[in-house]
């Protein structure tokens, strides 16, 4: 977790909106040395009082350092719904975004219900369903659907009103999408059982609507579940999971195992009906009835 935070402290320091925070996008060496990847939807903020308009040719440059076309998105981790193919760049490097970014699981409720002006608080609710789905294995809000992914965050949290967030309503799509009175709303504790209070509150300072009460990376470094027995263990002295290659020898895996794939995936294989793998000395091969 600390990894996480440091990397994406580093990041909001620069003003860099990442846009699609997901398990996937942390890889972890051999070493246990985390890093945030993927940096294909990711924007460069102007820093307040600076038009994005005057300085077009300094911006595109930062873009096309760290913009990548050819994102792949992993099935496993969240359903994407939208990709850098998706997003009008011209129109975001003139400082309007668009609420079509990042992976269906981990986006915020103000890129559900339409926000196009949101800042660095998006990526802090992504932190905060990675965050619960490190403590219970699971994913907190596995969404089919953008509906239903509203539906199951207010099932958790409440329905989403002024009390909550007092500028909800400006939201574009708030008017239009509407959800039943929630009566008694799960909570987050149901969502982590078994887990520390300390725990549950660190999850519950990312996983808020009002965007202004998340806390920040560089909140959450200081916050006292990081410095409180037991310690953090020290990145030298991880324990890094085998790869599935160590696992099972030279042979190689994943292919053969279509089921694995999430059954709310955008990218299912259904329409093409059952599908024929063998292996070949090389490496797959893959038949279409």
């Amino acid at each position: 977790m600390i990894q996480i935070l440091s990397g994406l402290d580093a990041c909001h320091r620069h003003m860099v909106l990442h846009r699609d925070l997901k398990p996937s996008n942390l890889l972890i060496s051999e070493h246990g040395l985390l890093k945030i990847a993927d940096f294909g939807q990711a924007r460069i903020l102007m820093e307040p009082g600076i038009d994005a308009s005057n300085n077009h040719e300094e911006y595109s440059r930062v873009l096309d350092d760290i913009d990548n076309k050819d994102t792949i998105t992993s099935t496993h981790d969240g359903n994407a719904t939208c990709n850098t193919s998706d997003v009008d760049r011209e129109e975001e490097e003139l400082g309007c975004f668009t609420s079509c970014v990042g992976t269906r699981w981990f986006r915020a409720p103000e890129l559900l219900y339409g926000s196009r002006n949101y800042g660095l608080e998006v990526d802090l609710w992504s932190l905060g369903c990675i965050f619960a789905e490190l403590l219970t294995l699971q994913p907190l809000f596995p969404g089919t659907a953008d509906i239903d992914q509203l539906s199951r965050i207010i099932g958790v949290l409440g329905n989403l009103d002024e009390n909550a967030w007092a500028a909800c309503s400006k939201l574009p799509d708030y008017g239009i999408i509407s959800f039943s009175k929630v009566e008694n709303p799960a909570g987050l504790e149901a969502c982590l059982p078994n887990r520390s209070p300390d725990e549950v509150a660190l999850v519950k300072k990312l996983v808020c609507y009002d965007p202004a009460k998340r806390a920040t990376a560089m909140e959450l470094l200081h916050d006292k579940y990081f410095s409180d027995e037991p310690l953090p263990v020290l990145v030298s002295e991880l324990r890094v999971p085998l790869t599935r290659k160590e696992q099972d020898g030279d042979s190689p895996g994943g292919w053969g195992d279509i089921n694995d794939m999430d059954s709310d995936s955008d990218s299912q294989f259904d329409e093409f009906g059952p599908l024929n793998i063998t292996r070949t000395g090389t490496g797959f091969s893959i038949q279409f009835p």
